[in-house]
């Protein structure tokens, strides 16, 4: 139920950020809650791999993913 949720918001607007370039993107993100500085909520859509000579790391001490469809 949260995933279908989650999903549709994807659907029913553009994303909030274009992560790697709109001609190639590499990740899509929408901001499910409002920013701030003491917990942030996302969607991601990845459309392509990590460069192999920039794998992106997560800098927060916690953090947490699920994964809604296809595979990682």
């Amino acid at each position: 139920m949260i995933a279908r949720w989650l999903l549709g918001v994807s659907e029913r607007r553009p994303p909030d950020q274009v992560i790697g370039g709109r001609e190639r993107p590499y990740l899509l993100r929408w901001h499910v809650s409002p920013r701030n500085r003491v917990l942030n909520v996302y969607l991601h859509c990845f459309k392509r791999s990590d460069d192999d000579r920039a794998l992106h790391t997560h800098p927060w001490l916690c953090n947490l993913s699920w994964l809604l469809r296809g595979r990682y």
